[in-house]
């Protein structure tokens, strides 16, 4: 009983010797016991009865709450209110357009495609990658700087 699904296996295969009709009970049985267990919990729950009363917006419904009597003094009650703040709106940076230059392996500048350095098997590049892996400008074939394309607007 404890393993079941081992035991519904071993009890249809040969090596039972049990009648048909006690394996199709035994199976029936189980099968009952799991959909009563199992049934409950795919219910959905029932809405208990509680302690609220509809009010209507008619003056002939009773108030809800204790009544205050004429010797109480009355107090003000704090109803927090929604104020939307100010939002402030930031135009998005633009994506600076890629500049290519062309880098060779192992060399230690970076080259415009007129260059006299440059092969049709020399990679390329774009400016600020270049820059970033460490190349340095041309002195032959001077192509542009960082500061020449992009000015201040890249960091």
């Amino acid at each position: 009983m404890l393993c079941f699904p081992i035991g519904l296996i071993f009890m249809w295969s040969d090596s039972c010797r049990w009648r048909r009709f006690t394996k199709t009970a035994v199976s029936m049985g189980i099968m009952l016991l799991i959909i009563a267990l199992a049934l409950p919990m795919t219910r959905a729950p029932q809405a208990g009865t509680g302690g609220v009363r509809y009010v209507s917006a008619e003056g002939a419904a009773d108030p809800m709450g204790p009544t205050i009597s004429p010797d109480q003094d009355r107090y003000e009650a704090y109803v927090p209110k929604y104020v939307p703040q100010a939002t402030t709106v930031v135009a998005p940076t633009p994506t600076p357009v890629p500049h290519y230059v062309y880098c060779n392996d192992g060399g230690k500048y970076y080259h415009k495609k007129s260059c006299a350095y440059y092969k049709t098997s020399t990679p390329r590049a774009t400016l600020i990658q270049a820059v970033n892996a460490g190349y340095k400008r041309c002195p032959t074939c001077k192509p542009p700087t960082i500061a020449q394309i992009y000015g201040d607007t890249l960091d």
